[in-house]
């Protein structure tokens, strides 16, 4: 079942995070609980955030947070993902389906946007993605300070 988050289901949340958080592009990161509650807490509370959970008899298998922001340019807003983790099948595309209606029931919502930055998956989740009406818009790239400064030596 998709169900709205509670402020108790955060803890449990964060473990679910952690435990695909190894596997991510971002696993040279430390996880920092504290900003992780902060963050999910942010989204779980306001009107322009979103947190969304799979829940199997009390079991979280899977969450999708996000938010509405506006566009740098405009007054119109998007929305898009800031984790989406889901553990069993068919809750992943529910979860989508519930943020895209969530995002396009705020009238100035002009687009929705969800990305596979972990690298976890990547194909199986955009093909997902693609199934429920997104589009392929391109690549995501990333420069770790460390790989940054290790060009500086090299240069």
């Amino acid at each position: 079942m998709i169900r709205c988050a509670t402020v108790s289901d955060i803890p449990k949340l964060i473990e679910l995070a952690a435990s695909f958080h190894q596997k991510s592009a971002y696993r040279e990161y430390e996880l920092c609980k504290r900003e992780m509650y902060k963050s999910l807490s942010e989204v779980q509370t306001q009107k322009l955030g979103f947190l969304r959970v799979a829940d199997h008899g009390g079991i979280l298998t899977g969450m999708l947070a996000g938010a509405v922001q506006s566009l740098w340019f405009t007054r119109d807003q998007y929305a898009s993902d800031l984790i989406f983790v889901s553990r069993r099948p068919g809750d992943g595309a529910e979860l989508v389906k519930q943020f895209t209606a969530w995002a396009f029931g705020f009238p100035r919502v002009r687009e929705c946007t969800l990305a596979v930055s972990s690298g976890i998956h990547a194909e199986a989740t955009g093909a997902l993605y693609e199934g429920l009406g997104y589009r392929y818009l391109g690549p995501m790239y990333i420069l770790t300070r460390a790989e940054h400064e290790q060009g500086l030596e090299r240069a």
